[in-house]
Order: C-alpha cells, then structure tokens, then sequence
C-alpha cells in the first residue's frame, strides 16, 4: 500500500480513508430481497486526506448488507483498472460480518461450496 494511505473498516459496510488517493474502487455484495447475492465494484471517488464512506451511502439502499470486501486504490496517473490499483485492502472481519447479517435475516451461505 502506498506508504501515506491508511484503510479502516468501521464496521460491515463502512470504511475510513486516510491519505491521498485519486480514485477509490469500494467492492461489496449483499442479498436482495430474493435472498440472491449482489456484488458492486465502483469507483466512489478520491479522498483529500481523510474520508468515511458507507457502502449504503455511495451506492443507495440495500435489502440485506451490504457487506465492504474490498478497496482499491489508485494514486494519479494509474489507470483506473479494477484489480490493477496501486493497492488495495480485504475486509479483515468478512467472515464475521457475513454470520452477522446471514444470522439476522436468516440468509442461505453467501458462495455454496
């Protein structure tokens, strides 16, 4: 990771930024209202030194999650190609955030074996 970019996950859906980036790419799913799991990959922006961003926020309203993955980032003059930024960072707690909101709308397993 660049050396002055920082990344947090505050909770399931909500992230903090600190650095300066030219562009952020927020990847996160979630289960729609027919219990189908959705993905997005966006970009949401840059960050001028430090950012909060809710996945509900950039993205609108979900019916179960959304639940952050991933951020990727981008410093100036990097394409902007997903899976190509100058760094990027995993939600640490995935696995506790997917029991989270699969034991409280009783979800079926995200990804079937």
């Amino acid at each position: 990771m660049a050396d002055a970019v920082s990344v947090d996950f505050l909770d399931c859906e909500t992230i903090r930024i600190e650095g300066t980036p030219a562009d952020v790419i927020l990847s996160a799913f979630w289960w729609d209202e027919s219990r189908t799991i959705g993905t997005i990959s966006e970009p949401i922006g840059g960050v001028d030194g430090r950012r909060v961003v809710s996945a509900s926020e950039a993205f609108g309203e979900f019916a179960y999650g959304p639940i952050v993955s991933e951020v990727e980032g981008f410093e100036e003059g990097t394409p902007r190609i997903p899976g190509n930024g100058d760094w990027s960072v995993s939600n640490p707690d995935l696995e506790n955030c997917v029991a989270d909101v699969r034991d409280r709308y009783d979800l079926p397993e995200p990804f079937p074996e």
